[in-house]
């Protein structure tokens, strides 16, 4: 499949399929949006058959480029996943304390794990710094699926509009087409009859007076 007419459309393509959330790559990508919309109108775009077509061609493309499977991704992550702080300490005979170990001490998975060592003068490790492990496991439960979405515990404080449409992004086309049908024959099925009575609202009462009884 040849590059999108669209530049801009082509734009989101390629962020899309570089793992970039669709509400950034559809502002990266130029359209317009407030940032509440950004997102449904990222996830529409995401699947028009044409946009969602190379999308997928150049997931594949970079799959290929890179010579990377999710099962080598999965390897580099698991060190910091596992990280156990204990295993780069060892009993220091003379002070009878603990030390941390040295550097050629260390197995390659524990060195996977580590993001920066600072060194004292005589070689020693002054500072070590681990991966964030929260990020290693949350990046690891994407991989397999069992989080759909970064956010998705955020989903909670958002109303439903918002819950509705992260919902449906996470849809396939014919899902989210489906979806939006039924809500549509809901509405209309549920929509209240027009009423000529004009409701009567109670007067605001007054709070910068005080109230007599």
């Amino acid at each position: 499949m040849a590059r999108l007419r669209n530049p801009r459309r082509e734009r989101f393509a390629v962020e899309v399929a570089a793992m970039v959330p669709v509400d950034r790559a559809y502002l990266m990508a130029g359209f317009r949006s407030k940032p509440q919309w950004a997102r449904p109108n990222g996830s529409k775009l995401a699947h028009v058959p044409v946009v969602a077509k190379r999308i997928e061609e150049l997931r594949d493309e970079f799959r290929a480029s890179c010579a990377l499977s999710v099962e080598y991704l999965q390897s580099c992550l698991l060190p910091a996943a596992e990280v156990n702080p204990l295993d780069y300490f060892e009993p220091d005979p003379a002070t009878k304390k603990v030390r941390l170990k040295e550097p050629g001490a260390l197995t390659r998975e524990q060195g996977m794990a580590i993001s920066s060592i600072k060194l004292s003068e005589d070689g020693s490790i002054a500072e070590l710094k681990w991966h964030s492990k929260p990020e290693a496991v949350n990046t690891l439960m994407r991989s397999i699926g069992a989080i759909a979405d970064a956010n998705v515990n955020n989903e909670v404080h958002l109303d439903l509009s918002a819950r509705l449409d992260r919902a449906i992004a996470r849809l396939s086309p014919d899902d989210t087409q489906l979806v939006l049908e039924a809500l549509n024959t809901i509405s209309s099925e549920a929509a209240p009859e027009p009423s000529h009575v004009a409701e009567h609202k109670p007067e605001p009462v007054p709070t910068d007076r005080p109230m007599r009884f």
